[in-house]
């Protein structure tokens, strides 16, 4: 069942409609506040969040199952991880306890160049919240850097809790093209999903290079005051 091709998701989507609209600017994602799933794909020219735009692409729903109150939250975590990296958390919750789902779930997540344009995506990684007592998902999350969804970049996959990544196939992008395939038996639950994207500005070298920029400075200043 293809959500962007009905008008309805359960009582919640009806009428909201999944046409596109005419252009204009993104809203601002709900931070720190779960938006319903069917909130953000009305939202056909995507929300923002800091200088990321989430669009919501397509919902494969393989076994029909009621999904309407799927959750969504949008987070950025101020507390960067290095110089000139941010870090941005899409989250998705609130799903069917002990119910087969079976779904692929797509988006893309764009740099704002307007507000950054020499930011780039530097990695990505996906975080699964499991039940203990009722484990059994499977999350499958593959990159692309293409709008057609054929060019490949990385991807991870996770049965039952834990985290994987970060994979460095995403660096350099400004925009990706993401598939989240969700399988989750009936004797199974999913209390989350994760996916985080760290942001750097491309002029900001890593450690590493900082490092050996360091002492290649140091030794050509000893060899000047060994010349004078």
């Amino acid at each position: 069942m293809k959500l962007t091709k009905i008008l309805a998701l359960g009582g919640l989507l009806a009428g909201a409609g999944f046409a596109q609209s005419a252009l204009a600017a993104p809203v601002t994602c709900g931070l720190n506040a779960t938006e319903l799933l069917s909130v953000w794909a009305a939202q056909t020219d995507g929300c923002i969040q800091q200088d990321k735009i989430f669009t919501f692409l397509d919902l494969t729903n393989n076994n029909a199952t009621d999904l309407s109150g799927l959750g969504v939250l949008f987070k950025f975590s101020p507390d960067s991880p290095g110089p000139g990296i941010d870090t941005h958390q899409i989250v998705f919750n609130q799903f069917p306890t002990s119910v087969a789902l079976d779904y692929v779930l797509t988006y893309s997540i764009a740099i704002d160049l307007s507000q950054n344009a020499d930011n780039i995506f530097k990695n990505a990684s996906i975080g699964v919240d499991v039940p203990g007592s009722l484990p059994g998902t499977t999350v499958t999350k593959t990159y692309f850097s293409d709008a057609a969804m054929t060019s490949q970049l990385a991807q991870l996959a996770l049965n039952n809790a834990g985290s994987a990544g970060p994979t460095n196939g995403v660096q350099g992008q400004t925009e990706l093209w993401v598939s989240v395939h969700i399988q989750q038996p009936s004797t199974a639950s999913l209390n989350s999903v994760t996916d985080t994207y760290e942001e750097a500005l491309s002029g900001i070298p890593e450690p590493g290079t900082l490092a050996l920029l360091g002492l290649g400075l140091l030794g050509l200043g000893s060899r000047r005051s060994r010349k004078a």
